[in-house]
């Protein structure tokens, strides 16, 4: 009967008293943590570098001449298909210390003057007139002069007329590592032997005292060797990155044939 009476006070009561155990329960409850998420990565395997041919671990290497260079190996840049034939004047040890002027490039027929047609008198009146510059070159031209303001002469005699923009070459024969075929093929088999000992080891005793005799060789079998120089005049404007590339690659060439001429070209082939 008492339910019957009071059901609905009492339902609000239970109703309540759930109500507020929910809520206690909901404030006491341990707060959550943040969410995380991870990601996965594969670890990067290493590789084993490509070394070039030539190089000695990475640690060095030694160019055509056994000259040992510290570095990675220069990967050789063949020459240029558009060279102008290279005409060397005979080398000899007596021009030890003279810079002689190369004429590397063509002059089309109609150019320059028939220097090798003219008599001795013609030549040297010709000459003069450059000197005084009442003689001016063609257009795209101008005449190579010494420090003095006198015309250049080549290895005949004549005046050097030089297209503008090109670089222009010389000989100069310096003091540096010569020596006979038999004392180079001692210094290739050092360096080979220092490389092959340096493909499994960065330093050794070994390779100290291979390094220390390949220095003492190069400092005991000196003589006269030519080396190549060049001068340039471009004008502004000009790529001098792809100019030099250019130029240094026609000097490596010369250098090749300097070699050869002069009887040195065991050490470059």
């Amino acid at each position: 009967m008492f339910i019957r009476k009071n059901w609905l006070p009492l339902s609000v009561f239970l109703i309540a008293i759930i109500m507020v155990g929910l809520y206690v329960l909901q404030t006491q409850s341990p707060e959550k943590a943040p969410l995380k998420i991870y990601k996965t990565t594969e670890v990067e395997k290493p590789t084993q570098p490509q070394v070039p041919v030539g190089d000695a671990s990475q640690g060095g290497h030694f160019h055509a001449d056994g000259t040992w260079h510290e570095g990675p190996h220069d990967v050789p840049v063949p020459a240029p298909v558009d060279v102008d034939p290279i005409v060397l004047p005979p080398l000899s040890e007596a021009s030890q210390g003279e810079s002689i002027p190369l004429r590397t490039v063509s002059i089309p027929d109609g150019i320059d003057k028939d220097w090798a047609a003219m008599s001795p008198e013609d030549l040297a009146t010709a000459i003069k007139a450059i000197d005084e510059h009442r003689v001016g070159a063609p257009e795209g031209y101008y005449y190579k002069r010494k420090s003095d303001g006198t015309a250049l002469l080549d290895e005949n005699g004549y005046p050097i007329l030089h297209k503008r923009g090109e670089p222009f070459f010389s000989i100069l024969w310096e003091t540096g590592f010569r020596p006979t075929p038999e004392q180079y093929a001692e210094y290739k088999a050092l360096g080979k032997q220092y490389m092959e000992i340096r493909a499994w080891t960065v330093s050794s005793p070994e390779l100290d005292r291979i390094k220390a005799q390949r220095e003492e060789m190069r400092e005991t079998y000196v003589g006269p060797i030519p080396t190549i120089g060049y001068t340039f005049a471009v004008p502004q404007g000009t790529d001098m990155e792809a100019f030099h590339k250019r130029a240094s690659e026609r000097a490596a060439q010369l250098r090749r044939e300097a070699y050869r001429k002069s009887g040195l070209g065991y050490m470059i082939d």
